[in-house]
C-alpha cells in the first residue's frame, strides 16, 4: 500500500491497520510503488514519473520486408506483442504520460484487426516516450484558494465504426499553481451524430468527473462548505458554449437531456463554461 498524511493519520489509521495486517519493507520519501516512482521533495511537494518503467517498454520488431505492406494484418505472435505493447502504453498514459492518451486510446481501437501500419504507429508512441523525460508535480498549494479547472474536447468520427474520442484533464488550482488530478481520452459510449454532439457528451462526462473530485477533495482536506471549491470548464467549440447560454434547444433529441443538464448545472453555478478560443492559444 501506499500513504501519506500528518502524524496524527499514521498514529490514527495507519497503525491500527498495522495491527490488523502484516507488513513488509517500509520506504518513505523516494520509492518506487508499482512501477510508479514517488519523489517527495523537501518543500513537500511529490513528483510522480514512470522513467524507470518506460525504458523497460520495447518497440515491435517488424522485419523489413513486411514493413512495405503497411495494411497488411499481423499474425497471431505480432498480435500478442501489439496488445501487450498498448497494455504498457496505457498504464504509462493513465499514471504520468496524459500527453499519449489520445493516441494510446486510438490503438487500443485497433485490438481486432491490428495492421502492420498499427505497429508502426505504437513504435512511435514509444520512441516519443523515450526522447523526453517527465513528471506530475503535486506541490504545495493555498487551501483556502483551491478551485477546479476543467479542459474537455472531442474528435468527430475518428476511429472504427463511427466511433468519436472524447478527452477530459482537470486540474486542481490555487491562482498560483496548478497540478493535474484526472486526465481521459477514451472512445464516447454513443455513436455521435456530429462535432457538437461529441463535444457536448465529452464536456458532460468531464463535469460529471469534476463534481465528484470536488467532493473528494473537499471530503479529503476538511472543508466543510463544498461549494467553496469552484468548478471552472473550457471547451473550444463556440457552437456548444452559445447553446449552453441561451434558451435555443438543440437539433438532436437524445442532445436535449445533456443539454439540458449542463444547463442546470450552470444555473445553480456548479459549473461555469468558459469558450477559449483555439487559434488564439495555438499561437
Amino acid at each position: 500500500m501506499v500513504y501519506g498524511g500528518t502524524k496524527q493519520f499514521e498514529i490514527n489509521i495507519i497503525s491500527k491497520l498495522k495491527n490488523i495486517f502484516k507488513f513488509g519493507t517500509e520506504d518513505c520519501e523516494a520509492f518506487t510503488y508499482v512501477g510508479i516512482d514517488l519523489k517527495q521533495n523537501p518543500d513537500f511537494s511529490i513528483d510522480i514519473s514512470q522513467n524507470d518503467y518506460i525504458k523497460s517498454i520495447s518497440e515491435i520488431y517488424i522485419p523489413t520486408e513486411r514493413k512495405n505492406n503497411k495494411e497488411s494484418p499481423l499474425n497471431n505472435n505480432e498480435r500478442t506483442l501489439f496488445r501487450s505493447t498498448v497494455g504498457q502504453l496505457n498504464w504509462a498514459s493513465g499514471i504520468s504520460r496524459p500527453d499519449i492518451s489520445f493516441a494510446v486510446c486510438e490503438m487500443s481501437t485497433k485490438f481486432n484487426n491490428p495492421t502492420i501500419s498499427d505497429v508502426i504507429k505504437v513504435n512511435k508512441i514509444v520512441k516519443r516516450l523515450k526522447l523526453s523525460t517527465a513528471f506530475i508535480k503535486i506541490p504545495q498549494m493555498n487551501l483556502k484558494s483551491l478551485y477546479i479547472k476543467l479542459f474537455t474536447d472531442a474528435s468527430f468520427n475518428n476511429l472504427p465504426n463511427g466511433g468519436s474520442q472524447a478527452g477530459q484533464i482537470i486540474f486542481l488550482s490555487d491562482n498560483q499553481k496548478s497540478c493535474p488530478l484526472f486526465w481521459n481520452s477514451s472512445r464516447i459510449k454513443r455513436v455521435a451524430r456530429s462535432t457538437i454532439t461529441s463535444e457536448t457528451l465529452s464536456l458532460s462526462d468531464g463535469c460529471d468527473t469534476a463534481m465528484f473530485i470536488k467532493a473528494l477533495v473537499s471530503e479529503t482536506i476538511e472543508i466543510n462548505a463544498q461549494s467553496s471549491i469552484k468548478i471552472n470548464a473550457y471547451i473550444d467549440n463556440q457552437s456548444l458554449h452559445d447553446l449552453l447560454h441561451n434558451t435555443k434547444h438543440a437539433l438532436e433529441k437524445r442532445l436535449v437531456l445533456d443539454i439540458s443538464s449542463l444547463r442546470e448545472m450552470i444555473d445553480r453555478k456548479e459549473v461555469t463554461v468558459t469558450w477559449v478560443d483555439n487559434k488564439k492559444t495555438s499561437q
